[in-house]
């Protein structure tokens, strides 16, 4: 993770950090924390401070977000010069031989998209454009349908579940063609973990 050069810093941590933490609530005293080292330290103003649990102001904190298996969510924001608020999510039970629906809301209206799915997230995202973010690994990506939006911007595509694979996520993204610059609108993310 790069700093910036100011400012509160905030990052999604790798699926490492995720088995650290469980490595420390399965073996407590094995947790001796994580430790910050900043790799350059000859460019100039490329310091940075970082306070501690016992400073009067910015204190740090730790948030952990997780789905349990039969859970969905969602993740990033979506971005379109056209519409504001393209939301993807899943709707349904994961479990296997189920069939969620992907729905969009708010996408452009009267408008062809694609359904992207991945079996893995990209925490901080690939940037498409500025201000574009994927949250899919663009080289793990599976084109899973294409659909139609209505006139509110909205559509809904079934999405049969396979047998097995407890335990698994599963990511969607989708991407609309608009009249932006770019062309195109892209969702946020929809993520569920299969039951």
């Amino acid at each position: 993770m790069t700093l910036p050069t100011s400012g509160a810093v905030s990052s999604d941590l790798s699926f490492q950090a995720a088995l650290d933490v469980q490595n420390w609530l399965n073996s407590p005293a094995s947790n001796f924390g994580w430790l910050v080292k900043m790799n350059d330290e000859v460019t100039p103003l490329t310091a940075r401070r970082l306070t501690s649990r016992e400073s009067s102001s910015s204190k740090p904190s730790l948030d952990v977000t997780y789905l349990l298996p039969g859970q969905v969510g969602t993740y990033g924001i979506s971005c379109s010069a056209a519409s504001t608020g393209f939301t993807e999510t899943y709707v349904g039970f994961p479990t296997g031989g189920n069939t969620v629906q992907i729905v969009q809301t708010n996408a452009p209206a009267n408008s062809f998209g694609y359904n992207v799915l991945a079996f893995t997230i990209e925490p901080a995202g690939v940037s498409l454009a500025p201000g574009c973010t994927a949250y899919l690994p663009l080289g793990a990506m599976i084109i899973a349908n294409l659909f139609p939006t209505d006139g509110a911007g909205s559509a809904s595509t079934p999405f049969p579940l396979p047998n097995g694979f407890p335990g698994s996520l599963v990511a969607a993204q989708s991407v609309v063609l608009d009249g932006s610059l770019f062309g195109y609108a892209v969702s946020n993310a929809a993520v569920m973990v299969l039951q």
